[in-house]
């Protein structure tokens, strides 16, 4: 709450975006890494509630929010941009943002 409360008195906007792991979104997103870390191979981890229970305490708080996690699940079988043996996102993607 700190930052949103630091950004308002200034007078900045901002919002929260939620996007899942790979490992929320498709049985094949980060196919190699997901052994490292115990999770199993060719399972999807999609719950929503996660998602929902930061969004809906985001919401309570008057903080802008974006839950990307339903879009995520919608282009589950098309070339998303986790990478196979990290978690992070995949260079190339413009994602995350050149600073």
């Amino acid at each position: 709450m700190r930052i949103h409360d630091v950004l308002k008195a200034r007078g900045i906007p901002w919002v929260l975006v939620l996007y899942p792991y790979g490992i929320q979104v498709g049985p094949e997103q980060w196919a190699q890494g997901r052994g490292v870390f115990g999770f199993e191979r060719g399972r999807v981890y999609d719950d929503p509630r996660p998602f929902a229970r930061i969004e809906a305490f985001a919401m309570a708080h008057g903080i802008p929010v974006i839950n990307a996690h339903p879009a995520f699940l919608a282009a589950r079988d098309q070339p998303l941009f986790f990478r196979a043996t990290d978690i992070s996102p995949r260079p190339g993607t413009g994602w995350p943002p050149a600073s």
